[in-house]
């Protein structure tokens, strides 16, 4: 599901994430951020996490099973910066793992200091972490899948 997380609605701190239809219904004018697609993830549109109720569907249970990484505060990558960073003079890509749905700058994706290489020549990324935590991805290092 397409997820946007919103940050001028909610209490301080939330992690709140809203789907695409809440995002154009329930909170124009909001500051949002899109986070792209996150597997297993419901809307929170109308939870204690918001203040106000989902014009799409008022009456929801609270969500007690979405997962919530640091892209929900606004932070990415494994040097934890937001993108884009405006402390950071280097532009850079930025490449979502297809395990952890985790947003990384290409000079972080552990391919040197080049970063991965050109985009069209590849179509998914997986990070090291999930290859460390997954050890059967390590049979998969470096292969390149092609679009």
């Amino acid at each position: 599901m397409p997820v946007t997380h919103v940050l001028s609605q909610g209490r301080v701190g939330s992690r709140a994430g809203v789907c695409l239809a809440c995002s154009y219904h329930c909170h124009e004018g909001h500051n949002l951020v899109e986070l792209y697609t996150k597997r297993q993830f419901r809307c929170d549109c109308g939870s204690n996490e918001l203040e106000s109720p989902c014009k799409l569907e008022p009456k929801k249970e609270e969500n007690t099973e979405n997962d919530y990484n640091q892209n929900f505060s606004g932070l990415y990558c494994t040097c934890s910066r937001p993108y884009p960073d405006p402390d950071d003079p280097v532009e850079d890509c930025m490449i979502q793992c297809v395990v952890c749905e985790d947003w990384y700058h290409g000079r972080h994706t552990g391919m040197g200091q080049g970063g991965p290489p050109d985009d069209s020549s590849y179509a998914e990324m997986i990070c090291a972490g999930c290859v460390a935590r997954l050890p059967y991805l390590q049979s998969y290092s470096g292969l390149a899948v092609a679009k």
